[in-house]
């Protein structure tokens, strides 16, 4: 499947409860920037979708029968690298979020939360950031063979990891957004990751946060 730059944020719904996909079908299609390209009642549904449609985002819920949305990320990120998950659940437990981003999601969005979370969360994940609400989570493990960083790369690591924008970053640091961005750049050269969720995940499983 080939992934075309799009002005729309092409999205698939993932939920076992029917009143929940036709609920968030219905709002997310009034974003002047957001399609609803299909709904599934779980990963057997969706996997036949994806081998049909053109997705940026997968929202994903995570207790499906049979299997649940944590696997069916596993499977989405190595087959179709280019999809974004965003795990749409009930639970704030640090642990299952933190479990989710390892397995691939780039972040998740309470089932409470505003419909103002959720876009943001839609289009965090779209632009390859990692959204988890403002929690911080818990490193993975430590690992004796961390890359050689510099005290200034770990600190953009550190700052990205708590959602900060280049700019962001840039302003708390007093550095240019070019220093900022060749920082970036031999951070996922050094880490061997393509983009800021990749710095994320490598820093959440190897103790660098």
């Amino acid at each position: 499947m080939s992934f075309t730059t799009s002005p729309l944020i092409k999205v698939i719904i993932v939920d076992d409860h029917e009143i929940i996909l036709d609920g968030l079908r219905d709002m997310l299609n009034l974003e002047p920037d957001i399609e609803i390209v299909g709904k599934a009642s779980g990963p057997e549904m969706l996997f036949n979708l994806l081998k049909n449609k053109t997705v940026d985002v997968v929202l994903m819920d995570v207790e499906m029968p049979k299997m649940d949305g944590i696997e069916a990320t596993k499977i989405i990120k190595e087959q179709y690298p280019d999809i974004n998950v965003l795990i749409l659940t009930q639970h704030n437990r640090v642990g299952m979020i933190s479990h989710a981003i390892k397995n691939g999601a780039s972040g998740y969005v309470l089932k409470t939360a505003p419909k103002r979370t959720l876009i943001e969360g839609i289009h965090a994940v779209n632009n390859g950031l990692l959204f988890t609400q403002g929690i911080k989570l818990p490193s993975a493990r430590n690992n004796t063979d961390e890359p050689s960083l510099t005290e200034s790369e770990k600190k953009v690591i550190s700052l990205i990891v708590q959602e900060k924008t280049a700019q962001e970053i840039a302003t708390e640091l007093k550095l240019s957004i070019n220093t900022i961005n060749q920082h970036t750049k031999n951070i996922r050269s050094k880490l061997g990751v393509k983009n800021v969720v990749g710095i994320v995940n490598y820093a959440y499983k190897n103790g660098l946060c």
